[in-house]
């Protein structure tokens, strides 16, 4: 029998506690300098994260690499992730 991917998620909507892989950064116009320093902290495609808290004004709270970043909605919206 043939397993299935699991589905890709929305960082806004993933459940806090939530491990996954990033497997998507969306392009953003207007937005190239704040997804480098994303990429500088790691946040990228491969990278194993865990979903923290809501933040308030609809951020979240992302544990990367023992990091603890706290990410505004406009960037969590660029991020797909799979659990």
């Amino acid at each position: 029998m043939r397993e299935t991917a699991s589905p890709l998620l929305d960082l806004r909507h993933c459940a806090t506690g939530v491990k996954g892989t990033i497997t998507e950064v969306l392009p953003a116009p207007g937005l190239g300098a704040p997804l480098r320093r994303m990429a500088e902290l790691g946040l990228r495609r491969g990278a194993s994260i865990v979903v923290g808290q809501n933040t308030p004004g609809g951020g979240r709270v992302i544990g990367v690499d023992g990091t603890r970043l706290a990410l505004d909605p406009d960037l969590l919206r660029l991020l797909r992730v799979r659990p």
